[in-house]
């Protein structure tokens, strides 16, 4: 979207999180579009995990991990061609770092899941 639709609803988001918190700062507004970007890439990684695992049956590859890295890159490279964006490597980073978080998330939550059914298991022989 346009840098003025992003900043508009960015900066509604701000209003409601300084209210609510009382967080006040000169940079919160842009802390704020970092942990949303961090965030919904998490959200990603998240989804792309449970997808690989859940549904074909394999666990997540190398492949699946960088493909949250194209994501990042294409999605930052398509701001250069938007009015009043840019792209940033510092971006894709802080983005991809969210994607892997997830997947590390997905894989802990998995893995806790998965040893307590195993327990259950054991418990009724």
């Amino acid at each position: 979207m346009p840098g003025e639709v992003s900043a508009s609803e960015s900066g509604f988001l701000t209003e409601l999180l300084t209210g609510l918190f009382h967080i006040t700062g000169s940079n919160t507004e842009h802390t704020i579009r970092k942990c949303a970007h961090f965030f919904e890439y998490m959200i990603l990684g998240i989804l792309f995990s449970a997808d690989s695992v859940l549904f074909t049956g394999r666990r997540a590859c190398a492949a699946s991990v960088f493909s949250g890295l194209a994501v990042a890159q294409t999605d930052e490279t398509i701001q250069l061609f938007v009015a009043d964006r840019g792209g940033s490597l510092l971006d894709v980073w802080l983005d991809y770092s969210g994607y892997v978080t997830g997947i590390v998330f997905f894989g802990v939550i998995y893995g806790i899941v998965h040893s307590r059914k195993g327990i259950k298991k054991g418990s009724n022989k």
